[in-house]
Order: C-alpha cells, then sequence, then structure tokens
C-alpha cells in the first residue's frame, strides 16, 4: 500500500462521505462548492487506490484513517 498524506479537510470530506452525506449537504456544511467536495472525493480515491466510494470507505476503514463509532 501507498504512502500518503490527507489534510485535515481532507478528512473531514472523507468523515462525511462515509456519514452518507451527499456532494450537495457536504458542500453545504464546508461552506465549498459541489464541485469543490467532487474534487475532493476525486483527489482522495486516487490516494486511496479506491474506484469508487464504497472501496474509498473499505480503504479508510481498513487503514484506520477515520475513527467511525459504528
Amino acid at each position: 500500500m501507498a504512502n500518503f498524506t490527507l489534510s485535515e479537510r481532507e478528512k473531514e470530506v472523507l468523515k462525511l462521505i462515509i456519514y452518507e452525506h451527499t456532494t450537495n449537504e457536504i458542500a453545504q456544511r464546508l461552506f465549498l462548492s459541489q464541485e469543490t467536495i467532487r474534487t475532493y472525493r476525486k483527489n482522495l480515491l486516487c490516494k486511496l487506490d479506491a474506484r469508487n466510494v464504497a472501496g474509498l470507505v473499505r480503504r479508510a476503514l481498513q487503514r484506520d484513517i477515520i475513527p467511525i463509532n459504528i
């Protein structure tokens, strides 16, 4: 697995994705545009070597990137 670093903002976006917030909800919550959120998601997919959001969540859990209370 490749080494990478996530910014605090990337971690924040990732957490909101994991908790099933839509692009619009994340954008509103973080006072960013939807396009910016899509860019964050695209970069997260690349950094975590995931093909889709399900893979993104799986990789985040595997690598213990975000503590999740399930």
